[in-house]
């Protein structure tokens, strides 16, 4: 039986393109600014297409203060939620620097300190059911408005009703 690994075990690469309209790679992304002191969800919607394994996530942020100078604090925090399932999947809010890759981003060239790349990967393996949503609710304790960007990287699984 095959896994939700396309590429195992197939030589042949009409069978990789057939298995391919079942199953292939996906990215999703989202980027939003979080006012000073406020919490706002990053909200991507899982399409009629098909459910997504969601295997790992990337994300980058700002962590700019009052000035607007950024002094590397880090003072954002998330919390990932499966919006179909209104299920928690961060039991609480997470500091975004132990969850994080690339991490903290400098958010004024030439201002501030630089750029705090955490270079792991944070694996998190979840299945969101097509048309349900992923949630990052992320919540920014700075005194200025800050960005974080995210990257979801799955496997999109079309289903065939």
């Amino acid at each position: 039986m095959q896994g939700i690994n396309p590429y195992v075990g197939i030589l042949n690469p009409q069978e990789l393109i057939d298995l391919q309209e079942k199953q292939y790679d996906n990215i999703i992304p989202v980027e939003a600014s979080i006012d000073a002191n406020s919490s706002r969800d990053l909200t991507v919607n899982i399409s009629s297409e098909g459910h997504f394994q969601l295997w790992y996530f990337t994300m980058g942020f700002t962590t700019l203060q009052a000035g607007p100078a950024d002094n590397g604090i880090n003072n954002i925090f998330c919390q990932l939620i499966d919006g179909a399932q209104t299920r928690t999947l961060f039991t609480g809010n997470v500091n975004a620097a132990l969850i994080a890759s690339p991490g903290r981003l400098r958010g004024n060239a030439g201002v501030g300190n630089p750029d705090e790349p955490l270079r792991l990967v944070y694996p998190f393996r979840y299945m969101f059911p097509r048309f349900g949503t992923i949630i990052m609710r992320c919540r920014n304790d700075h005194d200025f408005a800050n960005t974080v960007s995210i990257a979801y990287y799955g496997t999109r699984i079309r289903t065939m009703d």
